[in-house]
């Protein structure tokens, strides 16, 4: 039996590349899960097309190798008003939207607030932001007017093992959380602008000698 080299070389190359592309994916994604916790933010890839997720960024509020994982999606303002939720205070409340969390409980609300000390009835994420599915803490926040903070309806949920594996095919990508993100007023631009920046850091690109991933987590 003759044997085409040529066709066996040019076969074999590509599963070389192939694998190396795959291990260099794999450690890539095993990195990324490294850097999962709460106060994370998930930014979709840009491959990602189920609509509950499709361009958007979560943040990570628990996180537990065998609790799963749950997250609220922040750049997805629906079209309903604090404001009609929150009964007898709509006068107080304004005109603030309540966030589309995620898919899971879609009638449930919760909320992240940011204070510098602790709040009851309220679990910290990271830093000065906390999170909580208390009812009457959201109805005093929305009364008072005294602290920064969102409301979401639904968040997302993921199984033990289910978020890593999405992250190693390349999924979502993590970074570092912000404060300043999740209360920034252009909700809009979130999802673009850290896939922007993300995609950077992810791909190891260096300009002028530092890396640009230093950067990329200083500016979400």
């Amino acid at each position: 039996m003759r044997v085409n080299w040529c066709l066996a070389l040019t076969t074999l190359a590509a599963v070389a590349v192939g694998g190396a592309a795959a291990s260099a994916q794999s450690s890539r994604g095993q990195k990324q899960i490294e850097r999962l916790e709460a106060g994370s933010f998930l930014v979709a890839g840009r491959e990602l097309r189920d609509p509950n997720f499709r361009e958007t960024v979560v943040l990570v509020v628990e996180h537990g190798r065998r609790e799963g994982a749950v997250g609220l999606v922040i750049n997805r303002p629906s079209a309903v008003d604090l404001s009609r939720v929150v009964g007898g205070e709509a006068e107080t409340a304004g005109a603030d939207p309540v966030f589309l969390g995620g898919p899971v409980e879609p009638l449930e609300l919760t909320l992240l607030m940011r204070s510098r000390e602790p709040v009851e009835r309220a679990d910290p994420v990271f830093d000065d932001v906390f999170f909580s599915s208390d009812r009457g803490l959201l109805e005093e926040l929305a009364r008072s007017r005294s602290a920064t903070f969102r409301a979401y309806a639904g968040y997302a949920g993921w199984a033990p093992g289910q978020l890593e594996l999405e992250i190693s095919v390349g999924g979502w990508h993590v970074m570092d959380g912000r404060a300043e993100t999740l209360f920034e007023q252009s909700t809009d631009k979130i999802w673009s602008r850290l896939i922007l920046l993300g995609t950077t850091e992810w791909a190891g690109f260096r300009r002028g000698g530092p890396t640009l991933c230093r950067a990329c987590r200083a500016s979400p």
